[in-house]
Protein backbone atom coordinates (compact mmCIF):
# COMPACT_ATOMS: atom_id res chain seq x y z
CA UNK A 1 0.00 0.00 0.00
CA UNK A 2 1.08 3.55 -1.08
CA UNK A 3 1.88 5.71 2.48
CA UNK A 4 1.99 8.76 0.16
CA UNK A 5 -1.90 8.49 -0.99
CA UNK A 6 -3.14 7.99 2.54
CA UNK A 7 -1.08 11.33 3.51
CA UNK A 8 -2.68 12.86 0.89
CA UNK A 9 -6.11 11.44 2.10
CA UNK A 10 -5.57 12.79 5.48
CA UNK A 11 -4.26 16.07 4.41
CA UNK A 12 -7.42 16.55 2.51
CA UNK A 13 -9.80 15.51 5.17
CA UNK A 14 -7.64 17.64 7.76
CA UNK A 15 -8.44 20.54 5.28
CA UNK A 16 -11.89 20.17 4.93
CA UNK A 17 -12.78 19.97 8.69
CA UNK A 18 -10.25 23.28 9.20
CA UNK A 19 -12.89 25.19 6.49
CA UNK A 20 -16.11 23.74 8.01
CA UNK A 21 -15.47 25.55 11.14
CA UNK A 22 -16.01 28.55 9.64
CA UNK A 23 -19.25 27.62 8.32
CA UNK A 24 -21.18 28.63 12.08
CA UNK A 25 -19.56 31.86 11.94
CA UNK A 26 -22.19 33.78 10.63
CA UNK A 27 -22.86 37.48 9.52
CA UNK A 28 -26.14 38.79 12.23
CA UNK A 29 -29.28 39.36 10.40
CA UNK A 30 -30.01 42.69 12.15
CA UNK A 31 -32.91 45.40 11.78
CA UNK A 32 -30.85 48.28 11.60
CA UNK A 33 -28.85 47.78 9.18
CA UNK A 34 -26.88 51.09 9.65
CA UNK A 35 -27.05 51.24 12.94
CA UNK A 36 -23.07 50.35 14.19
CA UNK A 37 -23.91 49.87 17.75
CA UNK A 38 -26.45 47.23 17.07
CA UNK A 39 -24.35 45.48 14.58
CA UNK A 40 -21.20 45.66 17.19
CA UNK A 41 -23.74 43.90 20.24
CA UNK A 42 -24.27 41.37 17.78
CA UNK A 43 -21.07 40.62 17.08
CA UNK A 44 -20.25 40.64 20.49
CA UNK A 45 -22.90 38.06 20.99
CA UNK A 46 -21.60 35.45 18.75
CA UNK A 47 -18.20 35.71 20.61
CA UNK A 48 -18.11 32.67 22.17
CA UNK A 49 -18.45 30.98 18.85
CA UNK A 50 -15.50 32.72 17.28
CA UNK A 51 -13.45 31.89 20.15
CA UNK A 52 -15.03 27.96 19.71
CA UNK A 53 -13.68 28.55 16.33
CA UNK A 54 -10.14 29.51 17.08
CA UNK A 55 -9.80 26.94 19.59
CA UNK A 56 -10.68 24.35 17.56
CA UNK A 57 -8.96 25.46 14.71
CA UNK A 58 -5.57 25.64 16.14
CA UNK A 59 -6.56 22.02 17.72
CA UNK A 60 -7.17 20.32 14.31
CA UNK A 61 -3.76 22.28 12.97
CA UNK A 62 -1.23 20.37 15.92
CA UNK A 63 -3.64 17.19 14.95
CA UNK A 64 -2.42 17.50 11.63
CA UNK A 65 1.08 18.67 12.49
CA UNK A 66 1.15 15.74 15.07
CA UNK A 67 -0.18 12.81 12.18
CA UNK A 68 2.61 14.55 9.29
CA UNK A 69 5.41 13.90 11.79
CA UNK A 70 4.38 10.69 12.64
CA UNK A 71 4.04 9.58 8.82
CA UNK A 72 6.51 11.71 7.94
CA UNK A 73 9.55 11.00 10.41
CA UNK A 74 8.46 7.36 12.16
CA UNK A 75 6.41 5.62 9.32
CA UNK A 76 7.98 4.18 6.15
CA UNK A 77 5.22 1.55 5.26
CA UNK A 78 2.00 1.34 6.17
CA UNK A 79 -0.70 -2.07 5.67
CA UNK A 80 -4.26 -2.47 5.88
CA UNK A 81 -4.61 -2.01 9.52
CA UNK A 82 -2.94 1.16 9.30
CA UNK A 83 -6.18 2.61 6.51
CA UNK A 84 -8.41 0.96 9.09
CA UNK A 85 -7.00 2.68 12.22
CA UNK A 86 -6.24 5.83 10.20
CA UNK A 87 -9.92 6.01 8.97
CA UNK A 88 -10.93 6.10 12.80
CA UNK A 89 -8.67 8.75 13.66
CA UNK A 90 -9.96 10.93 11.05
CA UNK A 91 -13.76 9.51 11.55
CA UNK A 92 -13.08 11.44 15.50
CA UNK A 93 -11.26 14.32 14.09
CA UNK A 94 -14.20 14.47 11.88
CA UNK A 95 -16.34 15.19 14.91
CA UNK A 96 -14.73 18.22 16.04
CA UNK A 97 -16.66 21.08 13.62
CA UNK A 98 -19.82 19.82 15.46
CA UNK A 99 -18.36 19.90 18.85
CA UNK A 100 -17.32 23.27 18.23
CA UNK A 101 -20.36 24.08 17.16
CA UNK A 102 -21.55 22.92 20.39
CA UNK A 103 -19.59 25.13 22.77
CA UNK A 104 -19.66 28.32 20.66
CA UNK A 105 -23.57 27.89 21.20
CA UNK A 106 -23.85 26.54 24.88
CA UNK A 107 -20.39 27.72 26.09
CA UNK A 108 -21.21 27.49 29.79
CA UNK A 109 -23.19 24.46 29.48
CA UNK A 110 -21.49 21.26 31.67
CA UNK A 111 -22.59 18.67 29.12
CA UNK A 112 -21.33 20.70 25.74
CA UNK A 113 -17.96 21.39 27.33
CA UNK A 114 -17.49 17.49 28.58
CA UNK A 115 -18.49 16.55 25.35
CA UNK A 116 -15.85 18.46 23.26
CA UNK A 117 -13.48 16.72 26.24
CA UNK A 118 -14.64 13.73 24.75
CA UNK A 119 -14.18 13.90 21.45
CA UNK A 120 -10.23 15.65 22.29
CA UNK A 121 -9.88 12.52 24.15
CA UNK A 122 -10.90 9.97 21.09
CA UNK A 123 -8.95 11.89 19.01
CA UNK A 124 -5.88 11.48 21.18
CA UNK A 125 -7.17 7.63 21.67
CA UNK A 126 -7.05 6.76 18.74
CA UNK A 127 -3.58 8.81 17.43
CA UNK A 128 -1.94 6.63 20.40
CA UNK A 129 -3.46 3.15 19.22
CA UNK A 130 -2.09 4.36 15.68
CA UNK A 131 1.20 5.47 16.59
CA UNK A 132 1.53 2.92 19.06
CA UNK A 133 0.64 -0.19 16.26
CA UNK A 134 3.13 1.55 13.81
CA UNK A 135 6.13 2.01 15.29
CA UNK A 136 6.32 -1.08 17.54
CA UNK A 137 5.89 -3.27 14.31
CA UNK A 138 9.85 -3.75 13.04
CA UNK A 139 8.22 -4.13 9.11
CA UNK A 140 6.02 -0.18 9.12
CA UNK A 141 8.17 1.87 11.39
CA UNK A 142 11.33 3.68 10.22
CA UNK A 143 13.91 3.17 12.49
CA UNK A 144 16.45 5.67 11.36
CA UNK A 145 14.62 8.00 14.11
CA UNK A 146 16.04 9.46 17.33
CA UNK A 147 14.49 7.58 19.73
CA UNK A 148 14.72 11.01 21.81
CA UNK A 149 12.73 12.70 18.93
CA UNK A 150 10.07 9.64 19.17
CA UNK A 151 9.76 9.80 22.57
CA UNK A 152 8.86 13.93 22.36
CA UNK A 153 6.15 13.43 19.93
CA UNK A 154 4.75 10.62 21.80
CA UNK A 155 4.31 12.71 24.66
CA UNK A 156 2.87 15.93 22.29
CA UNK A 157 0.49 13.29 21.06
CA UNK A 158 -0.43 12.30 24.85
CA UNK A 159 -1.28 15.87 25.89
CA UNK A 160 -4.58 16.24 24.41
CA UNK A 161 -6.53 13.83 25.73
CA UNK A 162 -4.52 14.24 29.62
CA UNK A 163 -5.33 18.30 29.76
CA UNK A 164 -9.27 17.34 28.05
CA UNK A 165 -9.58 14.59 31.13
CA UNK A 166 -8.11 17.39 33.36
CA UNK A 167 -11.01 20.02 31.64
CA UNK A 168 -14.08 17.43 32.07
CA UNK A 169 -12.93 17.15 35.67
CA UNK A 170 -12.73 20.87 36.27
CA UNK A 171 -15.85 21.36 34.61
CA UNK A 172 -17.73 19.98 37.43
CA UNK A 173 -15.98 22.83 39.61
CA UNK A 174 -15.74 25.64 37.62
CA UNK A 175 -16.92 24.60 33.77
CA UNK A 176 -14.76 28.14 32.34
CA UNK A 177 -11.50 27.03 33.24
CA UNK A 178 -12.02 23.91 31.21
CA UNK A 179 -11.75 25.97 28.15
CA UNK A 180 -7.89 26.72 29.74
CA UNK A 181 -7.03 23.48 30.14
CA UNK A 182 -8.24 22.51 26.57
CA UNK A 183 -6.31 25.21 25.14
CA UNK A 184 -3.03 24.48 27.02
CA UNK A 185 -1.80 21.66 25.18
CA UNK A 186 -1.89 23.59 22.23
CA UNK A 187 -0.63 26.52 23.13
CA UNK A 188 2.79 24.59 24.69
CA UNK A 189 3.06 22.60 21.14
CA UNK A 190 3.09 26.24 19.82
CA UNK A 191 6.03 27.34 21.89
CA UNK A 192 9.28 26.09 20.19
CA UNK A 193 11.37 23.22 21.98
CA UNK A 194 8.83 23.36 24.79
CA UNK A 195 9.96 19.74 26.03
CA UNK A 196 14.00 20.76 26.35
CA UNK A 197 12.86 23.63 28.19
CA UNK A 198 10.92 21.16 30.58
CA UNK A 199 13.43 18.87 30.27
CA UNK A 200 15.78 21.62 31.81
CA UNK A 201 13.72 23.28 34.38
CA UNK A 202 12.87 19.32 35.91
CA UNK A 203 16.35 17.84 35.70
CA UNK A 204 14.52 15.03 33.53
CA UNK A 205 16.58 13.30 31.02
CA UNK A 206 14.21 12.11 28.56
CA UNK A 207 17.64 10.58 25.95
CA UNK A 208 18.17 7.83 28.97
CA UNK A 209 14.24 7.71 29.70
CA UNK A 210 13.65 7.06 25.63
CA UNK A 211 16.81 3.89 24.98
CA UNK A 212 14.75 2.38 27.51
CA UNK A 213 11.00 2.80 26.71
CA UNK A 214 11.16 3.42 22.75
CA UNK A 215 12.08 0.41 20.83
Amino acid sequence: MNKYRLEALSDGVFSILMTLLIIELRVPDIAAKLDKIVLLDALVNINSKFLAFFLSFIVITMMWVSHHTFMAKFTKHINRTVVILNAFLLASVSLVPFSANLIGTYTYNQTAIIWYGLNIILVGMMSNILWYYITTNESLRNNDHDPKELLQARIRTSLNPFFAILGIIMSFVLPSFSYVLYAFPVIFNLIPRSLDVVEKAFGIDLEKIAEKVVK
